[in-house]
């Protein structure tokens, strides 16, 4: 009995050592819960055995980044819009890649992938059903701004142990904004131009939006938002005179049609626009709508061609 006794509390001991080596506290992780954890933008920590090899993009803007930080054979799946020249970067550089015909649950399992990046604007709906079939979807917040931009690829980088490139490729997106930024820099807000986006569905661009933020970082002043307009909101005609911009950009993409070829002479021919300032003077620029739209790194390149286009002298 004694020996007995003994070999129990023999076998305790090793236990209870063996627990203060993987550590004892409830939030320790074992093999089993997963070896690399990230936290999305609901706050929600995803557990991993090891870093994600097997990567599904959901949206454009995570296409465009993640390219940028891992191999294409550790991306499963791109969206279809990586293939649209009109509103892709990344059109040739993604061909190796499969396309998503659709982004159905049934589609994005057959995949198997570890990790799935989806947008806060995706159907909540399907992050459910994929969630509750024990699926990984790292959710992230969609940037309105260039800074959140860059946030948003650190945390990508993190969410596929890419950290290093991550920044690299931050600090890319800073250099050429700091190069095309100190040829502008400088004017007085009084001379700034004053410019509105217009596409065939109405103005875009208002208060809020990214484009917002990319006119601010070009030194131009946005129309849409002097006139209060939020980033979803509706241009009238009169507005459109009352603000009196000196520039109209033209979109260059539409979803379904190309309806936005004829605009610039439509605005031109339209005899209640006459007194604009940006009619009188055919001051009409068309800046790469997979710029103007992007928000991935490329949201620079919009950046550069506005100031490039707005300000040639400079």
């Amino acid at each position: 009995m004694y020996l007995k006794n003994r070999l129990v509390l023999i076998l305790a001991a090793i236990i209870c050592f063996s627990l203060l080596l993987s550590g004892c506290s409830k939030n320790a992780i074992t093999p089993q819960e997963g070896q690399y954890k990230v936290t999305d933008s609901r706050g929600k920590v995803i557990k991993l055995n090891n870093p994600p090899v097997r990567i599904v993009s959901l949206t454009l803007c995570s296409d465009e980044i993640l390219l940028e930080l891992v191999s294409k054979d550790r991306i499963v799946a791109f969206t279809n819009l990586s293939k649209d020249a009109g509103i892709s970067n990344i059109v040739e550089e993604s061909k190796a890649v499969f396309k998503l015909p659709n982004q159905n649950a049934e589609t994005i399992i057959s995949l198997k992938p570890d990790i799935i990046i989806a947008a806060d604007w995706h159907s909540q709906d399907l992050i459910k059903i994929l969630e509750e079939i024990g699926l990984n979807v790292y959710v992230y917040k969609t940037p309105d701004t260039i800074e959140e931009v860059k946030g948003l690829i650190i945390d990508l980088s993190q969410a596929v142990d890419s950290l290093a490139k991550g920044k690299e490729l931050v600090r890319d997106m800073e250099l050429r904004l700091s190069n095309c930024q100190n040829k502008v820099k400088d004017i007085p807000v009084k001379e700034r131009k004053t410019i509105i986006a217009l596409s065939p569905m109405g103005c875009y661009g208002g208060t809020g939006s990214m484009l917002d933020d990319i006119y601010k970082n070009s030194f131009v002043i946005n129309g849409a938002s002097l006139l209060g307009i939020s980033k979803d909101g509706y241009l009238s005609k009169e507005q459109l005179v009352s603000v009196n911009p000196d520039v109209i950009m033209i979109s260059t993409w539409a979803y379904e049609d190309d309806s936005y070829n004829n605009l610039e002479e439509e605005i031109s021919n339209d005899s209640a626009l006459k007194t604009v300032n940006a009619v009188k003077n055919r001051s009409f620029i068309k800046i790469d709508s997979k710029y103007t739209y992007a928000t991935s790194q490329y949201v620079v390149f919009a950046v550069e061609n506005i100031i490039r286009e707005v300000y040639p002298a400079k």
